[in-house]
């Protein structure tokens, strides 16, 4: 009852009385603000999301031009900015050489 919660998000005591969609579009404000103020976290944290994204889209071997598109979209949903589709493109042929290289090397166990 006399417990405060207006010092501020310390990050010390989560507020009961917030919603999950209320914290998660926190989150999200705070990620954004991170990779435009140069956080390093905040990037790395970006960099490990476009990485799944590709990963996701390359189980099945290859990536097409609509799923890129679709990867650029949900992106630009979550960070509020266009992502470079040629940048997309060449991380996920990167990735799809990494794969490839990785799938044919020989076992030496």
């Amino acid at each position: 009852m006399y417990d405060s919660l207006s010092v501020g998000r310390s990050g010390c005591k989560r507020d009961s009385r917030d919603s999950q969609s209320n914290r998660k579009q926190r989150d999200l404000t705070d990620l954004r603000w991170g990779v435009v103020h140069g956080d390093r976290n905040a990037t790395r944290i970006c960099d490990l999301m476009l990485d799944c994204m590709v990963a996701i889209t390359l189980a099945d071997g290859e990536i097409e031009e609509s799923e890129l598109q679709t990867m650029a979209q949900v992106y630009a949903e979550l960070m509020a900015i266009e992502p470079d589709l040629a940048e997309l493109r060449a991380r996920a042929e990167d990735t799809q050489r990494q794969v490839a290289g990785a799938v044919s090397a020989p076992c030496t166990r």
